[in-house]
């Protein structure tokens, strides 16, 4: 096969891929619309409205109202900065919130891989990245993530960020986005044994 019809594969590879992860991605949104009543993102919502309130979030709540979408159902076990991060998204409506969160995790496997693919080396084309990319966004991993609306894809970002910052000796940008994916959940931390190696 020659140079010219390989690329002109991959050029046609992904911008099939590219279309079928943008039918795929709001088939998703369309299936998991509903889910705004559902865990994990109700936690995160009420602990962020009743932070909003001026509740202490970390403790058992005392009484609830089982019928309240926005009753709290335990204490929050996330960190204070992702409560308060998260909180803005309590001023609109569970459902438009839920899906702004779906677009945040979405659009956050998408940086991450960009930046996985495009840091291989030699770095590939764009057709290639976009061929990774659509891959991960298709993944059954990825539509497990948003179906739950859980923070993964938003730790993954920030962490993927500071192990490329890391390969590429700036210690101090990767220590600065480790330590935001600190603030957001704890276990990043983890990553603090290999970075003091």
């Amino acid at each position: 096969m020659s140079k010219v019809t390989y690329d002109r594969l991959i050029i046609v590879a992904a911008v099939i891929l590219a279309v079928l992860a943008t039918f795929h991605v709001i088939t998703q949104l369309r299936t998991d619309s509903d889910r705004d009543t559902q865990f994990d993102f109700t936690s995160y919502y009420a602990w962020g409205s009743a932070y909003d309130r001026g509740e202490n979030v970390w403790a058992a709540p005392a009484a609830h109202d089982a019928g309240a979408s926005e009753t709290r159902k335990g204490a929050s076990n996330y960190t204070p900065f992702f409560v308060r991060a998260f909180s803005p998204l309590c001023l609109m409506n569970a459902w438009t919130a839920h899906m702004l969160w779906e677009l945040i995790q979405i659009a956050s496997i998408v940086l991450a891989m960009v930046l996985l693919t495009r840091s291989l080396e030699p770095p590939p084309n764009v057709f290639i990245t976009a061929i990774f990319v659509s891959l991960a966004v298709m993944s059954r991993s990825s539509d497990q993530l948003l179906y739950f609306a859980q923070s993964a894809p938003i730790l993954l970002l920030p962490m993927v960020a500071s192990w490329l910052a890391l390969r590429r000796g700036h210690q101090a940008i990767a220590g600065g986005l480790l330590a935001l994916a600190m603030l957001l959940k704890l276990y990043p931390g983890i990553l603090l044994g290999y970075y003091l190696c």
